[in-house]
């Protein structure tokens, strides 16, 4: 007897081919591999960019958005949109409602709702008694709760009017968002969302994957080695966002190209931002006269991007925050680049430093000048990396993997009845 089928709704901020990052993509990559597998699941997604993409039976591009004007402006809300970015657009919540009851699902799969007012969506999730869950990636839910750094340093008579203003607006969200059931995508979130009041007991953790069937043959990995008469390569993808550190990785560089033993090094940065950011970024590695050195290539695709890994010589991960995951980092590694990354995050929980890739402090352009340094020269170094990073991805993170983990976790949810 063949396993039934299961009747999905996905709710997400965006969905590809509108997206901005690593969030959505994965959610595509699990919405796909259920599809795959039988399922009817049905995505309910925000306008953004909505008139440039296909249309779709199965996707439905509805729900307000407040994304402003990124990635050519800014990411800044004013107040009234920050308030229903996050909790008071009833609009949203009315959607949600109408396709739960017109679409009747087994189960209920909540990804990113950061700028879609995630506290009414999550609301009609648990009003519908119908199981659900949420696939946390980062730290959005966390902020509903407006922790301490969500504030930043204020002076303290204002600190102790937020402080009370923080106490009665999380008796106001705390019903609907606590607690809920939840899936983190590393131990790093989970740890996050327990440090902020979330029950351990709701917390699930699995691993995103990616598809392990596209690296490269051992003949094609000859590519990623450096050979005379050309550069030695190095590769940042990313949003470009002050956190994410390729102002660390443009000064490292500027400490190796006047290394009298450094030959040819070129530095190309793959993601885009706000304009303001990008520009500052521009006028640093002018400043250290990186021209020639420094290429942006803007935004690529993603299936692009798979391809464009074999290229390079190293892929550089210079975080300064704790990253939740890294789908990136795990790309590069399969695709036989060697990677250095922050010591902090999600990376931490499958890099072994000097075994399958390279861990540095956060912000330390020294240690990450040492790091690439080491790398350029030792040839036994870099093939070591690539072959333990390889045999580590294909054998913990495979896309079929985590799709079976979901799939599991969705099924017994709906046998338990488990909403909350």
């Amino acid at each position: 007897m063949g396993v039934r089928a299961l009747r999905i709704l996905v709710v997400s901020n965006l969905y590809p081919p509108a997206y901005l990052g690593g969030y959505e993509l994965s959610c595509k990559d699990i919405v796909d591999g259920l599809r795959a597998r039988g399922h009817d699941v049905y995505v309910l997604t925000s306008t953004y960019r909505a008139p440039s993409c296909p249309a779709e039976t199965s996707i439905s591009r509805i729900l307000n958005h407040y994304w402003g004007s990124y990635p050519d402006g800014t990411l800044a809300l004013s107040l009234s949109q920050a308030a229903k970015s996050y909790w008071l657009d009833f609009a949203n919540y009315r959607r949600v409602k109408k396709w739960i009851r017109e679409l009747e699902p087994e189960f209920i799969y909540l990804w990113n709702l950061e700028r879609i007012s995630p506290v009414p969506i999550i609301a009609a999730a648990k009003e519908s008694g119908i199981p659900f869950a949420v696939h946390l990636m980062d730290y959005w839910l966390r902020d509903t709760r407006l922790p301490d750094e969500f504030f930043g340093p204020a002076p303290k008579p204002l600190k102790q009017v937020i402080w009370k203003a923080r106490e009665i607006l999380r008796r106001i969200i705390d019903p609907y968002i606590m607690p809920i059931p939840l899936i983190a995508t590393s131990e790093t979130v989970r740890r996050e969302y327990l440090r902020t009041g979330f029950p351990p007991e709701n917390i699930q953790v699995i691993y995103h994957g990616i598809r392990t069937d596209l690296q490269l043959s051992e003949e094609d990995f000859g590519l990623n080695r450096i050979r005379e008469g050309r550069p030695f390569r190095i590769l940042f993808a990313g949003a470009l966002i002050p956190y994410k550190g390729v102002d660390t990785l443009i000064m490292a560089l500027s400490g190796l190209v006047h290394l009298k033993e450094v030959r040819d090094i070129r530095l190309d940065i793959v993601g885009q931002g706000a304009r303001e950011y990008t520009e500052e970024l521009c006028a640093l590695f002018r400043q250290h006269q990186l021209d020639g050195f420094v290429s942006f290539l803007g935004f690529v695709p993603r299936q692009d991007l798979l391809m464009k890994y074999r290229e390079y010589d190293v892929f550089i991960w210079p975080t300064k925050r704790e990253e939740p995951f890294g789908t990136v980092v795990i790309e590069a590694m399969i695709s036989g680049v060697p990677v250095i990354a922050s010591s902090v995050g999600g990376p931490t929980e499958y890099i072994t430093n000097g075994r399958t890739g390279i861990l540095v402090p956060p912000g330390d352009s020294v240690k990450l000048a040492i790091a690439i340094h080491n790398l350029l020269f030792d040839d036994g170094l870099r093939e070591r990396i690539r072959k333990n990073a390889l045999a580590l991805v294909r054998d913990r993170f495979d896309i079929e993997r985590s799709i079976d983990k979901i799939e599991s976790y969705i099924r017994e949810r709906i046998r338990s009845g488990q909403g909350i």
